[in-house]
């Protein structure tokens, strides 16, 4: 009788929080329609993404930047999300920020919500974007390069740490199922990821870890790992370096590293760009990226190491579009398998030491 009192109390508690995220998200979207409105009326130019996660931020403001530099357009900020990359590429001057902004925890409810509207985005000047843009211009890459390294041109190097690898997870729960948003590139078991530190350590290699406090799941488990492990004074976590975090602090910290290891989202694209070695891995192959990444893994320093799904004795590759067929047929008699440790070992020895 207890437990079924508490499915009831906890059904109740899903009702509440998903009312209030509700009014949350609506009560931002009014005020994001007042800040167009005035930004209209005051004739400023603005522009931004459709989709302005960090990763996406940092292609669009790269893709258009000769463009907006010469429109004196404004970037219009939703959140602190982009707002250090639109400060970095245009400066403080060109960098609007929306009224209140929006609180990080809602950033991508708000986000999802907004493009469902009919006319999600009045009076923004919307401009091209699209990755595949740069997958396919090597001299797009080089130009990247070339712009970070000119806006750093000014900075003292001031990072001590030599000889080190960053990493980023994606951690939600410990459910190898879940298939749902951004849950399909999450690592549930970071029992790997404490054998991997380790490994690495002992080829005198640092860790910096690239997860921050809002990544509210993997972070204290990180810092949990850390505690853990014997002469941890060689793994560190960049918002202890950088307590701002910026992203000039990001491209910093890129620039001088041994490159990238970890789960794919935003901070990977950042490597990439870069031409920093770049391993992802436990991510799933999606409809569009897939031949890009293949792309990339044949003539640069990337790689990536796809989930398997097993069922009915065969191992096939986590996609995207196998997902949904399983899920249009109701077919649930199959299991999703991460990349074991020794996996890991195996292609990082390949792909960073050159170790077959």
């Amino acid at each position: 009788m207890i437990k079924f009192n508490e499915k009831i109390k906890y059904r109740d508690f899903l009702k509440i929080k998903k009312l209030l995220i509700w009014f949350i998200v609506n009560f931002y979207k009014i005020l994001i329609y007042l800040n167009f409105y005035f930004l209209k009326t005051l004739n400023i130019k603005f522009t931004h993404n459709k989709s302005m996660g960090f990763g996406d931020a940092i292609n669009y403001f790269f893709l258009n930047y000769r463009k907006i530099k010469k429109e004196k357009m404004k970037i219009l900020n939703f959140s602190d999300i982009t707002l250090t990359s639109s400060e970095f590429f245009f400066g403080k001057k060109h960098s609007l920020s929306i009224l209140p902004k929006i609180y990080t925890v809602f950033y991508y409810y708000v986000m999802k919500s907004l493009r469902e509207d009919v006319n999600p985005f009045p009076y923004s000047i919307m401009l091209p974007y699209s990755t595949k843009t740069i997958f396919d211009s090597c001299n797009l890459r080089y130009s990247f390069k070339r712009l970070v390294e000119l806006k750093l041109s000014s900075r003292e190097d001031d990072l001590l740490l030599k000889n080190y690898i960053c990493i980023h997870i994606k951690h939600y729960n410990n459910d190898p199922t879940a298939t749902k948003g951004s849950f399909p590139r999450q690592v549930h078991n970071l029992k790997k990821i404490e054998l991997l530190i380790n490994y690495l350590m002992s080829k005198n290699i640092k860790i910096v870890f690239l997860n921050c406090k809002t990544d509210t799941k993997s972070y204290p488990k990180l810092r949990n790992i850390q505690s853990k492990i014997k002469n941890n004074n060689m793994i560190f976590f960049a918002n202890d370096i950088y307590p701002n975090f910026s992203l000039k602090n990001q491209c910093v910290l890129a620039i001088n590293s041994l490159g990238y290891i970890g789960t794919d989202g935003g901070p990977s694209t950042l490597y990439m760009l870069l031409r920093k070695k770049t391993f992802v891995f436990d991510t799933f192959k999606s409809k569009t990226l897939f031949l890009l990444h293949q792309k990339f893994m044949k003539n640069y320093n990337f790689h990536m190491s796809f989930k398997k799904i097993l069922y009915k004795e065969k191992s096939l590759i986590y996609s995207e579009r196998l997902i949904n067929f399983f899920e249009k047929k109701k077919i649930q008699n199959y299991l999703i398998k991460e990349s074991s440790y020794l996996d890991l070992k195996k292609k990082i020895d390949c792909f960073f030491f050159q170790i077959l």
